[in-house]
């Protein structure tokens, strides 16, 4: 009767033995003790000529991007003194060269932290001084974002010739308990954190693994961004196994003609994409999906309506649906579905990981019951770089291995009977849009040292199209400039934490605790700021047609001539929508490109009649040819017709 009800174990033997053991029979045979260099150098004398990387014409063979990479890494080391143990920066567009300076990096002993170009200048500063950066690996058109640094930079375009003629010998040999990397996330404090992965969770994820057979014929497409950690999973995956890892320009991913010629022309069969794509490319391009054979998805709950319908229009497609954050080394959790479904859980856990879903004092909850997904085993990060205080909360000890560790997700789950996992959303505030995750409080930050703003609250709305946004609720004394808080916002956090909405308000709503009452803030449509602009309602047909067009996309009811795009919650895959419904409304195609420079209506509204103007300009009458010649396509389709009569 004295024994707190928080330590009764309530569970039978048989229950516990299911939890613990049945549910996290996961363990597998794999190169635990050996790193990513011992394991690409063996894949190197498997298949030295067979293509390793593929970029636009350039290919090169797992001997080439061994020896290239050797000679890069020969070079950090005597001209640079890049030693084991030191933290490398690499900031380079998609290439080959990318690829080539994250292995050189691994093969000194060095770990990598990528930087995307487009982190706004003070993310980038403070990741290269939180990770204590010592050379930075670039390219030209990137050297002057770095007046700040003191430390070595190389450009490998500049440095080309330097670096062929060095001699690609190496000093020394990783080991499985060496860092591999760094990867920065969202920090609710206001800044981010650095994750510390080492080798063995980058191999655990990719060799003798359940949730996918890599094979040495598969040809993967890679989309993720360089600092979003499905990359692990994208070039280890293929490059350890003796696949071909296919890189491309952002444009290509964000154009979907350029992108479903790339998939045919290089014979792609796999592909990962976050939820929110692989929404819109069911909704507009589904024919993208024909070429591939597997396709993981996931950084967001999967959309059941947009899943069955790929599934009846391609049911040869796999689909995997990938859950994990990038603690645990890019997946934890997955789930195939090869028919339709009426819900998709997230699956069960994947090779040499555990999956416990306890209460809040780290006691096993029973099938079917809610709790926090607690996550162990081989994936896991040593913790948070120059962070022991999150690291010592995040990372607990193992209530059921001696010894051994567990992370804390914040995730909501529970068992079903079958050993699946159903996800039930966030513990704390964190959420994931478009793949990225997010902290809320990383936002509300950087709005509270905006001038006049003296409180604000960040969080997620669904628009009509049920797509997740970001509202920002505002205390402020005067009206603040929402262009003027945008752009401030701009200047210190990536594009996908901009807010969608900005929403004034005299004071927050408050709970019977003193908190505030999230569920109390009043729908950000039609209260939202004004964007310093003077509203012009459409004044042509064109302008009134675009302005439905935006209004569909965006999920605002009132939309007018002077508004930005982007500065009214468009991003690049709406962006993607945008040429795709402008082609369909006024069957002229606009380039990708010219939406990014053309972002106000009524500009873009004249860019369409231009074009509409320019395709009735010079047409001649067709002139009569005695014959027309075939195209390759048409010659095939001719060959197999007359196969099939015979």
């Amino acid at each position: 009767p004295l024994t707190p009800l928080k330590q009764l174990n309530y569970l039978s033997e048989e229950e516990q033995h299911q939890l613990l053991v049945t549910f996290n029979q996961t363990a597998t045979d794999y190169p635990r003790e050996r790193s990513v260099v011992d394991l690409f150098e063996e894949q190197v004398s498997k298949t030295p000529h067979k293509p390793a990387v593929v970029f636009e014409q350039q290919t090169l063979s797992y001997q080439q991007l061994d020896l290239l990479s050797s000679q890069l890494a020969a070079y950090l080391h005597q001209q640079y003194q890049v030693q084991p143990g030191d933290s490398i920066a690499i900031m380079t567009d998609r290439s080959d060269s990318m690829i080539i300076a994250v292995l050189a990096v691994l093969k000194t002993g060095a770990a990598y932290v990528p930087i995307e170009s487009d982190f706004p200048a003070s993310r980038k500063e403070y990741i290269i001084r939180d990770a204590a950066i010592k050379t930075i690996i670039t390219q030209t058109d990137y050297i002057f974002d770095f007046g700040f640094f003191t430390g070595s930079i190389v450009a490998m375009d500049v440095q080309a010739d330097l670096i062929a003629a060095t001699d690609p010998v190496l000093r020394y040999r990783p080991s499985a308990s060496d860092l591999a990397y760094i990867m920065y996330t969202s920090g609710s404090t206001g800044t981010p954190k650095g994750v510390l992965i080492e080798h063995r969770s980058v191999v655990r994820l990719v060799k003798n693994t359940s949730y996918i057979d890599f094979r040495h014929s598969q040809t993967l497409l890679s989309t993720g961004a360089f600092a979003f950690d499905a990359t692990t999973f994208e070039y280890w995956g293929m490059l350890l196994n003796g696949g071909c890892l296919v890189v491309c320009s952002k444009d290509v991913l964000l154009d979907h003609h350029k992108l479903a010629e790339l998939l045919i022309e290089k014979q792609v069969d796999t592909m990962w994409f976050t939820a929110g794509w692989f929404n819109q490319l069911v909704d507009n391009h589904i024919e993208l999906f024909l070429p591939l054979k597997t396709v993981l998805a996931g950084g967001d709950k999967l959309s059941v309506p947009h899943v069955n319908a790929l599934l009846e229009k391609y049911p040869h497609l796999s689909i995997i649906n990938g859950y994990g954050p990038t603690e645990n080394t890019t997946f934890s959790i997955t789930y195939r579905i090869n028919q339709q479904l009426t819900s998709i859980p997230i699956g069960k856990p994947i090779s040499n990981t555990q999956v416990y879903i306890l209460d809040d004092h780290h006691a096993l909850v029973p099938v079917g019951v809610a709790g926090e997904i607690c996550l162990a085993g081989d994936g896991l990060a040593r913790g948070y770089l120059n962070n022991p205080g999150l690291t010592a909360e995040k990372f607990v000890a193992n209530p059921f291995v001696p010894g051994a560790r567990m992370y804390k997700t914040g995730d909501l789950g529970r068992w079903r009977p079958d050993g699946n996992i159903e996800f039930l959303g966030r513990k704390d505030e964190q959420v994931k849009i478009r793949g990225y995750r997010i902290e809320p409080g990383e936002i509300e930050s950087c709005l509270k040292t905006f001038a006049g703003i003296t409180d604000a609250v960040v969080v997620v709305k669904n628009n009509k199209a049920a797509e997740k946004l970001l509202a920002a609720y505002l205390v402020a004394t005067g009206q603040p400039d929402m262009m003027a808080i945008r752009e401030h916002l701009a200047s210190q956090l990536p594009s996908y934490m901009l807010p969608d909405h900005y929403v004034q308000l005299e004071a927050f709503p408050l709970n019977a605790n003193g908190k505030v009452d999230k569920k109390q803030l009043p729908d950000p449509e039609g209260i939202s700021l004004a964007g310093g602009v003077e509203y012009i309602p459409p004044r042509n047909k064109t302008e009134e047609l675009l302005v439905n067009i935006w209004q569909d996309i965006l999920g605002k009811e009132r939309v007018g001539v002077n508004d930005n795009f982007f500065d009214i919650g468009g991003h690049s895959l709406r962006a993607t929508r945008l040429v795709s419904q402008i082609h369909k409304t006024f069957e002229v195609k606009i380039d990708l490109r010219d939406l990014f420079i053309t972002t106000v209506l009524e500009d873009q509204a004249a860019l369409i009649d231009s074009a509409q103007k320019a395709a009735f300009v010079g047409i001649t009458p067709a002139q009569a040819l005695p014959d027309y010649p075939l195209s390759s396509a048409q010659r095939r389709l001719w060959v197999l017709s007359q196969l099939q009569e015979s």
